[in-house]
């Protein structure tokens, strides 16, 4: 039987995103044969992006080790779900490279290239 008091205070930590991402793999841990499908937010695949944007060190490694846990839990079906919805806001005027939307001829090209790399894609 798991602790459901330190899950519902892992939960609630998540919700305020007062966290770090062991915690988040923590939590997944804790989900094993209670969720059926997950949907990750990986945003930086470069560790220094991670570290620049989200204060985040060893971001993109603590994320593929939590999306190989997901994995673990659930298999199957891969699908990736390529999102066009960037809209910069916060601290992303702070860094020229991210303070401007995507383009639609930018997204196009980047759904072309998933789909010659193989990738089971879903559309919005």
């Amino acid at each position: 039987m798991k602790d459901n008091g330190s899950f519902n205070l892992q939960l609630f930590l998540i919700s305020q995103k007062r966290i770090h991402l062991l915690l988040i793999f923590q939590t997944l841990a804790l989900l094993d044969g209670i969720v059926d499908i997950y949907r990750p937010d990986f945003k930086y695949h470069l560790t220094e992006r991670g570290n620049r944007y989200s204060k985040v060190k060893d971001y993109s490694e603590k994320v593929k080790l939590a999306l190989k846990e997901m994995d673990r839990q659930v298999g199957g079906l891969k699908v990736v779900n390529l999102m066009d919805q960037y809209y910069p806001a916060h601290q992303a005027f702070e860094y020229p490279e991210i303070s401007l939307r995507l383009s639609k001829l930018e997204y196009k090209d980047t759904l072309e290239f998933a789909q010659r790399l193989g990738l089971n894609l879903m559309f919005p």
